[in-house]
């Protein structure tokens, strides 16, 4: 026996319950009062006249517009900040209290070049990846230049997906 709501998609409502036989006497009584429900094939109908129009799906339903997520003075704030030295997109996200996708967009936009967490100049990069093509293993380098193994494990997949 099948039991649950039956949901009319193109009029986006439920229009018929069907209860556990246990449960039909009393979600009848209870919705008896609306006038909007009758009792018929094991279940309970939505009223033929209660059935809102179906939705034209011929035309296309676009969403609103969406509003900037930031006011001209946020973004003002977060071009000022992210021209700063030490700023992230993190950080400037935070501060304004918005995403980082929002504010790397922002950037994009504008032109800012982004400042990378990055700890190792381009010549120490250099120097690690020469470093490690002669032996020297991760952790050695790593200790040698004061960064983690972890970070110059993915500084290295990224210079050899480059």
């Amino acid at each position: 026996m099948v039991e649950g709501l039956i949901y009319d998609l193109e009029r986006q409502t439920i229009v018929g319950l069907i209860p556990k036989p246990t449960v039909l006497p009393v979600l009848a009584l209870g919705l008896e009062k609306t006038s909007k429900w009758e009792q018929r094939d094991r279940g309970l109908w939505l009223c033929s006249e209660y059935w809102p129009h179906k939705l034209d799906l011929t035309k296309r339903h676009l969403p609103p517009p969406a509003h900037p997520s930031l006011s001209p003075a946020q973004r003002e704030e977060a071009i000022r900040l992210l021209q700063e030295p030490g700023m992230s997109v993190r950080k400037v996200a935070n501060i304004l209290g918005t995403s980082r996708g929002t504010i790397f967009r922002l950037a994009e936009r504008e032109g800012i070049e982004l400042q990378t967490g990055q700890k190792l100049t381009p010549e120490q990069r250099e120097e690690a990846y020469q470093l490690l093509d002669t032996g020297m293993s991760l952790r050695q380098t790593a200790k040698h230049f004061g960064i983690t193994p972890e970070s110059l494990r993915r500084l290295v997949k990224r210079h050899r997906t480059r």
